[in-house]
Order: structure tokens, then C-alpha cells, then sequence
């Protein structure tokens, strides 16, 4: 009897090589075809906290300094939200999954590696 192999393991995270387990969610590894990254813009965000900063400068410049302040700190609080997010994606014989998501790429990407090499080493 073969021992599994682990691939990736973290606290949400399993990727061995019969099965991946992301979030309480299981997927049998030999019906992945592949995985992929997409991001999701944050745009209507970043646009949305632009306009609050003008709001935030006429503010100020009309020295109504409470909504010069007030504007500026939603317009710090909605930029600290829009960062873009990181979704997987796994193709399997059944269609696309969306796995995971996170804001950060670098998490997302070495995922995808250690599943990519699971599914070399099943052959």
C-alpha cells in the first residue's frame, strides 16, 4: 500500500496526491485536468475612493474641513478594500470550479504549483 504524498498543506489548504481539499471542499485529483489563476479587479473600487479623495481636496481647499476629513477617510477606507482578488480555478471532467480565493497572488500561486506537481506525479 502506497503512502500518500503531501504536496501543499496549510490550515485550509491540503493538496496530496489523490485528492485536494481547499476550505472543507474535496476534489479527487484525478478528475483535475488543470488549474488556472484569475484575478478580479477591484476598478468600481478604486474608482469609487478617486472621486472620494477629489471630494476629500475640495474639501479642504473650502476649508469645510469635516467632510474634507470625512470624505478622505472613506476614500482610505474603501482603497484598503480594493485590492484585486486571486481566484483558482480547477477544470475538472465536470467544468470549472472557483477553489479559492485570496489578495494574495504569491498564496494562490504556490497552490497551483504543488497541484501541478501532484498531477505529474500521478503521470
Amino acid at each position: 500500500m502506497e503512502i500518500e504524498k503531501t504536496f501543499y498543506q496549510d490550515a485550509n489548504v491540503l493538496v496530496t496526491q489523490s485528492r485536494i481539499v481547499a476550505y472543507g471542499k474535496t476534489y479527487a485529483m484525478r478528475n483535475i485536468s488543470s488549474v488556472d489563476i484569475s484575478e478580479n479587479s477591484k476598478l468600481f473600487l478604486k474608482i469609487t475612493s478617486t472621486i472620494m479623495f477629489i471630494f476629500a481636496l475640495i474639501g479642504l481647499y473650502l476649508k469645510d474641513y469635516w467632510i474634507g476629513i470625512a470624505a478622505l477617510g472613506i476614500a482610505i477606507i474603501i482603497l484598503l478594500n480594493a485590492r484585486n482578488e486571486y481566484v483558482m480555478i480547477i477544470s475538472s471532467n465536470s467544468g470549472n470550479s472557483n477553489a479559492l480565493s485570496s489578495k494574495n497572488r504569491d498564496y494562490i500561486q504556490s497552490i497551483i504549483h504543488a497541484i501541478n506537481e501532484a498531477i505529474i506525479h500521478r503521470g
